[in-house]
């Protein structure tokens, strides 16, 4: 999953995605649209088919809305795309009419609260204050209800969004499943003589019929969009949200189906036909003013009402939580942009944007007081914001698909808009489709929400002190046309009212020959025409009015802003002139100077220009062979990637960056830059990148080999310097070190490339401190990350260094998805004040270790305490050494299974005779050799003790048992005392902790991908060479230091699965060839072989093996293992062996590659 820089949590799984997807597709509205809207206007068929053309027309734009989701997940959704791909205009009115169409649905679910009440529950809250408003009666308890469920809805939101998310997945699941039953129960239930007649309502054209379903389908799918809003909170790939979002377009449409059917299924019993009770509905109260509710309460009676109760709550909650967090999360992305205050964006500790949350819910508590027909004008501009915002989606997706080439995405997008532009035009336009799908109210909303927008983006206009006239003249235009469309519905509308007055008086007044009633007649006409006329020119002028009131707000002082942008423009062109002048010259200079300049696009990362010395240095001949050309086309990927990361670097600057990169140039030769890069805006208002880079490569060799200059060149420039001083402070055994200037928190990383930790890849950044806890919440080990948050607070870790030199912690990070113990140290440069050392060592297999070892020995320690403790003892016997009498005591009755008597003579011989039926056979011959009398007092006398342990059988289960015995005096005569104790508790975990503590020895030094030795094995091997170089023993060894080739590149295309297979492959061709040595695998790709005995007498032999292995798999293109190898010649040390036979497979590795 791809995670935007912010502190949003994963919340959402793909089942909560797909549930937020449909719950927010079905609402209150659903129910009754389907009626009134649907059935009445397109009957039965009409009404299916119409959907199922408006599913496909919803698919496109659902292929285009995964695309967005995959290729830019942000949790602006289809605003944040917009702004990136077409710039702040269109992402400003993306932004304006989301809003608008989220907060239209939200509202108009707020006020299906009071509905709810009373369809189920009656007047239970019809109490307090009311007052009716446009037809609607608005009660106090009502309202109330309607706040209190927002308010509930928004305290859950801000809690928890996988709580959230929960609640959605279970509302949704339980009204996909009420009505699937009920569609079923339906199916087997309604009378055989039914008719579904008529199929089409008979008032117009069929085709007519289903093209108006399918103008109006954006409609229905309303809401499902809004899942792109939670991008950078899913909790699994992006990749997978395409089959969500078609499966829950595909089931938002069998539910709509589900209820048309429903709705006709069954109609009471004073009605001749369903059409005829679907088209009176909206004329009857409670049940029956619903058609699907009536046919509920037909098939399952008093049940019925409570299926639906618990229907429509679950419906009305999913829309409630749903919309509300797509306007929390549109609010926190936009004013995280800026293009809101930025106060939305605020995150609490949680990770929830609450405060957008909670302006949300400020804004929506005085809604319910508007009542529900105000609210209705609002949900029809809502048909028209989705259309909008589909086509903004469609838009966006084929410029991407334009930029980067994609076929499919490039048609889809055009289809989108073309598809979108058309629904737009038929809702727009009166007269088109056989209704009005808009209100003539609605216009009046859909203009002053424009006319808002005009008067947000002038006032922010005037903080930004920058212009974009797309914005106002998109916003203008939509003003124009829609009041136009007004104009032309209240037209209409005084027309119909003048031809019903004419109809009228001619009923009242009939035709009469006197010349008075003509000239009546006549008078009366022109009167109805004069208002005509009157009221058109009215409407016309207030259509006008709004178009000024646009052309003023754009106009309101601008004009000092143009005279004087003209005089910049005019200033500019005298100084273009004047550039133009001095351009042919400065290229001339720039081509014959070191520095190689070049300009890019911010965006693109394409070439626009550059001089003679960077064109030399890319490989190509001239300056304009370059333009339109990238990193990737021009160098290799790691250089590539060096610059890559320096424009990534000064894009978020507003100050030039200056880098010194060791980067090689396209023959492979390593250069030495140092490269200053800094953004602007061309004239166009186009973002690009200028960089002037100088070749130090020479200049380096120079100050290295001068002592004069080596100390400042050390301090001001040398990486190594910093390198060194980097290895004197930490262990050898880091993987990233990090060099930050505490005063400005830039910083340089080093990533450690071999296990030996003279290679590495140097990148540069800023912000520390920010960084680092920022990537703590996402790759430190849960339970650690609080430990490591508070270590890496500045202060805090200053103040550890300053007193006690270093600061140091441990903890677990997720490495491979297991966690991983490492070491982090912080230390200062000695002479330097101004920057610190911190570095990561991998602790994991030495911890694991001294873990288990510890582990072992305190059970084992916990054991003998409790032995200790514990009356272990099974019997004692006293024994006369000279006459072999004895007695017996025992604590318990297991001496018993001794089978000799409690007293007696002939010990010894008792005992060696019983011994074969209680010793186990394998230590019969053991005990019968040692428990004489002799051997016992030979032992005393030379030891002080005598102890044997063997095993016992009792009742066929063996028993691990020790004597002991002892000669003291008693009387004035020697007594053996002999004693026989249960140790089988204690041997048995004795035992097991021998194979515990073997195990982790062996797991210590074990790679656990390969099963061979580890760099631990190897440091071990080492020392022990080490100690004989040492005592001047010269042990006669040679070391093969291995390297895989195209291992990155198998994990990049193949998976690191794949890769791990390659590495298990590699290893089993250097274990078959080295049959009589050690492999260690010491790194990712790198493996070490020490050869001694015969591997060491016939290594050239096994080397030649190898090469041939190489050659053969060359050819079936498979592992590839570059080596190279050095013997034991009077070194200091194993290091040194190792780094002669390291430089050797380095040029192996060059003539593999070439």
């Amino acid at each position: 999953m791809t995670k935007h820089p912010g502190n949003l949590k994963p919340a959402f799984s793909p089942l909560g995605i797909w549930a937020l997807s449909i719950g927010t597709s079905i609402g209150w509205g659903s129910f009754v649209v389907s009626c009134n809207t649907y059935l009445q206007k397109s009957g039965i068929l009409g009404t299916a088919l119409g959907l199922v053309l408006g599913l496909a027309v919803i698919f496109v734009i659902t292929w285009n809305l995964q695309h967005m989701i995959r290729t830019a997940p942000n949790a602006g959704g289809v605003y944040a795309f917009q702004k990136r791909i077409s710039g702040n205009d269109l992402g400003f009115i993306a932004f304006w009419f989301v809003l608008l169409t989220y907060l239209g649905i939200l509202w108009s679910n707020i006020t299906a609260v009071p509905l709810f009440a009373r369809f189920f529950l009656g007047n239970t809250f019809q109490f307090g204050f009311h007052y009716s408003l446009f037809g609607y009666s608005v009660w106090f308890g009502e309202t109330l209800l309607a706040v209190a469920a927002i308010a509930l809805v928004g305290i859950l939101c801000s809690v928890s969004s996988r709580l959230s998310s929960r609640i959605i997945i279970a509302a949704t699941l339980t009204f996909i499943a009420a009505l699937s039953a009920c569609g079923v129960l339906a199916v087997i239930k309604h009378d055989p003589a039914f008719s579904y007649s008529p199929m089409f309502t008979g008032e117009t054209h069929a085709f007519n019929q289903i093209i108006h379903i399918a103008a109006i389908s954006p409609w229905a799918f309303i809401g499902f969009e809004n899942i792109s809003l939670f991008s950078e909170e899913y909790d699994f790939p992006h990749k997978k949200v395409r089959g969500i979002l078609i499966s829950s377009i595909i089931i938002t449409t069998v539910l709509y189906l589900v209820v048309s059917l429903l709705s006709v299924s069954v109609y009471p019993p004073e009605y001749d036909s369903w059409l005829a009770y679907v088209r009176d509905s909206g004329n009857l109260q409670g049940i029956k003013s619903v058609p699907v509710f009536y046919a509920v309460h037909h098939y399952l009676g008093e049940t019925g009402i409570t299926v639906l109760m618990v229907t429509m709550l679950s419906v009305i909650l999913t829309s409630l939580f749903g919309n509300l967090l797509a306007l929390s999360r549109l609010l926190y992305a936009a004013g995280r942009d800026g293009e809101i205050h930025k106060g939305l964006s605020k995150l609490d500790a949680r990770g929830i944007p609450s405060t957008a949350i909670f302006s949300v819910i400020a804004i929506t508590i005085f809604i319910p007081f508007l009542g529900r027909t105000a609210v209705g004008w609002i949900v029809d501009v809502t048909t028209l914001g989705a259309v909008f915002t589909y086509w903004l989606i469609s838009h966006g997706v084929y410029l991407q698909a334009r930029q980067t080439n994609l076929t499919l995405e490039r048609y889809t997008g055009a289809a989108g808009m073309v598809l979108m532009g058309l629904c737009a035009i038929l809702l727009l336009v009166p007269g088109i489709l056989p209704l009005h799908a808009m209100e003539q109210e609605s216009y009046i909303l859909f203009v002053s929400w424009a006319l808002i927008g005009f008067a947000y983006f002038r006032w922010r206009l005037a903080r930004h002190q920058d212009i974009n006239f797309a914005v106002w003249l998109g916003l203008l235009l939509l003003v124009l046309f829609a009041s136009q469309m007004w104009a032309s519905r209240q037209t209409e509308t005084e027309t119909r009212e003048a031809a019903v007055s004419i109809y009228e008086y001619r009923l009242n007044h009939p035709e009469s020959t006197a010349t008075d009633a003509g000239d009546r007649r006549t008078s009366f006409l022109h009167k109805q025409a004069q208002i005509v006329a009157n009221n058109n020119t009215a409407y016309t002028f207030s259509s006008l009015i709004l178009f000024l009131l646009c052309t003023g707000i754009l106009l309101y002082k601008d004009r000092k802003r143009l005279d004087r942008r003209i005089s910049a423009a005019e200033q500019a062109a005298r100084d273009a002139r004047k550039i133009a002048a001095l351009k042919e010259s400065i290229g001339a200079l720039l081509d014959n100077m070191p520095v190689m300049c070049a300009s890019k696009d911010a965006e693109s990362g394409v070439y626009l220009a550059c001089n003679q010395s960077f064109a030399d240095y890319a490989g190509k001949k001239t300056p304009e062979s370059v333009a339109g050309l990238t990193d990737r086309d021009l160098f290799d990927p790691k250089t590539a990637d060096h610059f890559a990361e320096g424009d990534r670097i000064v894009r978020g600057r507003d100050k030039p960056y200056v880098v010194f990169q060791s980067v090689a140039d396209p023959e492979g030769n390593p250069r030495r830059f140092q490269t200053t890069k800094l953004k602007f805006r061309d004239s166009n208002g186009k973002l690009c990148l200028l960089s002037m880079s100088v070749d130090l490569t020479e200049m380096e060799r120079i100050r290295q080999e001068s002592e004069q200059t080596k100390a400042a060149y050390q301090q001001v420039l040398s990486t190594s310097a910093i390198y060194e001083s980097i290895v004197d402070a930490l262990s050898e055994d880091y993987f990233v070190l990090y060099y930050v200037n505490v005063e400005t928190d830039d910083f340089i990383q080093y990533d450690i490339k071999t296990a030996e930790g003279r290679r590495m890849a140097e990148t540069r950044g800023t912000d520390f401190f920010a960084r680092a806890r920022e990537q703590a919440q996402s790759v430190i080990y849960g339970k650690d990350r609080e430990k490591i948050t508070a270590a890496l607070d500045k202060e805090r870790l200053l103040g550890e260094i300053q007193k006690h030199g270093a600061s140091f912690v441990q903890y677990r990070l997720m490495i491979d998805n297991q966690p991983t113990y490492v070491n982090l140290k912080a230390t200062r440069i000695s002479g330097d004040d101004r920057h610190i050392i911190i570095g990561v060592n991998n602790v994991d297999a030495q911890v694991r270790d001294r873990l288990a070892a510890e582990q072992a020995a305190e059970q084992r320690k916990a054991y003998i305490r409790h032995a200790a403790l514990s009356s272990n003892l099974i019997v004692q016997y006293f024994v006369d050494p000279e006459t072999e009498q004895f007695s017996e005591f025992s604590p318990t009755s297991d001496y018993e299974k001794l089978g000799i008597a409690k007293q007696g003579g002939d010990f010894f011989s008792l005992a060696q005779k019983n011994s074969r039926k209680v010793i186990h056979p394998d230590d019969q011959k053991l005990f019968q050799t040692l428990v004489t009398k002799e051997h016992i007092l030979e032992t005393i006398r030379k030891d002080g003790r005598f102890t044997l342990s063997y095993r016992m059988v009792h009742d066929d289960v063996p028993q691990y048992v020790k004597l002991k015995a002892a000669l003291i005096e008693e009387d004035g005569k020697p007594t053996l005392i002999m004693g026989l104790f249960d140790e089988d508790a204690e041997v048995r975990h004795e035992q097991e902790y021998a194979h515990l503590l073997s195990e982790a020895r062996h797991k210590a030094n074990t790679d656990a991908l390969t099963g061979v030795k580890n760099k631990n094995a190897y440091v071990t091997d080492e020392s022990e060479l080490n100690a004989l170089i040492a005592g001047r023993k010269n042990p006669a060894f040679a070391v093969v230091v291995c390297d895989l080739n195209n291992l990155k590149t198998v994990n990049d295309t193949l998976g690191h699965k794949a890769g791990d297979t390659y590495i298990r492959k590699a290893c089993s061709v250097l274990c078959g060839i080295f049959d009589h040595s050690p492999v260690f695998r010491v790194g990712g790709d790198e493996f070490v072989v020490i050869c001694q005995g015969h591997d060491y007498e016939h290594i050239e032999e096994l080397l030649e093996k190898l090469g041939a292995e190489n050659a053969q798999s060359k050819k079936l293109g498979d592992v590839q293992i570059a080596f190279g190898m050095a013997r034991f010649d009077g070194d200091k040390d194993v290091e040194s062996v190792f780094t002669r036979a390291d430089q050797l497979m380095y040029k192996h590795k060059a003539q593999l590659k070439a």
